[in-house]
């Protein structure tokens, strides 16, 4: 930490940087293995054991240390670090929260003792720590209801199917199949949209909106393995992903759009298909070319944009694009969207 705060000595505060995320990392494998060390086969007694030894492993002065590196960060002088610390110390922090009811109380006091002296980022930080937190709830509960048991230790987030099914990445997200909107259950809901989530052993859609859900009803909307992924397409608009999939029927090729709320999770999601659907062989890996043609014949040249964001509707998003000559805005029809040909 500081290291961190030394901005009048750059190789200081890079060094400052590097060894924070190494340190986050750790934390952040250990958290994630701790559950997959069974101790009983009772739950209470299981919960306990993963608590108490989190407790010991991520002690409260090393959680406070964190999060000072996450107000230090962005001080120091690198915005890719930054960003990096702050995920992975938002991600320690959700499994605190998750695995650990009985410190769940203190944490947030700390949170808040420690981030209410940075107004700039505080309130964004525990906004999206909360959200995250909410949206691993419903993963969690997603694992336990497919009833895969936790029987052995997981050292890492490598791509393994060959052990139990756990969640890797959740985000929520806006989903077209084949052009037509994945609707939810309850519009009226405070986050009315779907949750993607994607395993060790496949991606599901869900949607959290609908009765029931997590307890009683993980309402899987859509679920696919990485082998029917046929294609991964980045899209010129940094929220979107499209992924291409094999049809039931074989004849013909399916795709789904998605929208990420945030550029940064898409291009995480993008990584994570990739590495994933790897171990099923050669996946070619595509660029947009359709959406930047066609925002070039309307007053974007070259496709460039300054800043571009969806705005979620019932049927059709609205992409609104800020370029250098002013502020335009767009309907966009997926069904209409074409996917890159083999050359591009």
């Amino acid at each position: 930490v500081n290291a961190l705060k030394q901005t009048d000595n750059p190789e200081l505060a890079a060094h400052g940087r590097l060894l924070s995320k190494k340190i986050l990392h750790v934390a952040l494998v250990m958290c994630k293995s701790v559950p997959y060390c069974i101790f009983s086969e009772q739950s209470q007694a299981q919960a306990s054991f993963v608590e108490l030894s989190l407790a010991r492993l991520i002690p409260r002065s090393l959680i406070r240390a964190f999060i000072k590196m996450v107000m230090h960060a962005p001080q120091s002088g690198s915005v890719e670090d930054a960003d990096a610390i702050t995920d992975l110390c938002r991600k320690v922090l959700v499994v605190l929260l998750d695995l650990c009811p009985k410190v769940k109380d203190e944490l947030i006091q700390i949170l808040c003792s420690l981030l209410a002296v940075n107004v700039s980022m505080g309130p964004a930080f525990m906004s999206d720590l909360l959200e995250e937190a909410r949206r691993s709830v419903g993963a969690g509960h997603l694992e336990k209801t497919k009833g895969f048991p936790k029987s052995r230790i997981m050292l890492d987030n490598s791509p393994d199917d060959s052990g139990p099914e756990r969640a890797l990445l959740t985000m929520k997200t806006e989903v077209y199949w084949n052009g037509d909107h994945l609707r939810v259950e309850n519009p009226a809901h405070s986050t009315p949209c779907m949750n993607f989530i994607v395993t060790n052993k496949g991606l599901y859609i869900v949607d959290p909106t609908a009765y029931g859900y997590p307890m009683k009803n993980p309402s899987v909307v859509k679920h696919h393995g990485f082998v029917e992924i046929t294609r991964l397409v980045k899209g010129h608009i940094g929220q979107e992903l499209y992924l291409g999939l094999g049809s039931e029927s074989g004849g013909h090729e399916e795709f789904m759009m998605i929208i990420c709320h945030r550029s940064r999770e898409r291009d995480q999601l993008l990584g994570k298909l990739h590495q994933l659907c790897l171990k099923s062989g050669f996946l070619p890996l595509f660029e947009d070319t359709f959406m930047k043609e066609v925002l070039g014949r309307h007053k974007v040249p070259d496709g460039r944009y300054e800043l571009a964001t969806f705005v979620p509707k019932d049927t059709n998003p609205l992409l609104v694009v800020l370029t250098k000559t002013g502020l335009l805005e767009f309907v966009v029809y997926p069904r209409c969207w074409k996917p890159p040909k083999d050359e591009d």
